[in-house]
């Protein structure tokens, strides 16, 4: 059952996140992250590779899920959401 409500708390918050760094990047922000740095003057090319990144995650998380392992997969939803509010804090 919390297999079901995890999968998709995930998505939105990782969607959530790529979302606000991508308006915080064209409202002169600069992103912090040294990887995802490089890739600041094209916004395409950032927002692609953050969603594999979170898809990659996402399906690691799912993975430890059918090995009856929830405590990653709530770790991986604490550090999105930590990420949503750090963005949503800077932007507002």
């Amino acid at each position: 059952m919390i297999q079901r409500v995890l999968l998709p708390v995930l998505g939105g918050l990782g969607l959530l996140d790529v979302l606000t760094t991508v308006i915080g990047l064209q409202n002169g922000y600069t992103e912090e992250n040294a990887f995802l740095h490089v890739l600041q003057g094209d916004p395409l090319a950032l927002a692609i590779t953050m969603i594999l990144l979170k898809a990659v995650a996402i399906i690691g998380a799912v993975y430890l899920m059918r090995k009856s392992m929830i405590l990653p997969a709530l770790l991986l939803i604490g550090l999105f959401a930590l990420a949503d509010v750090s963005n949503m804090l800077t932007l507002f």
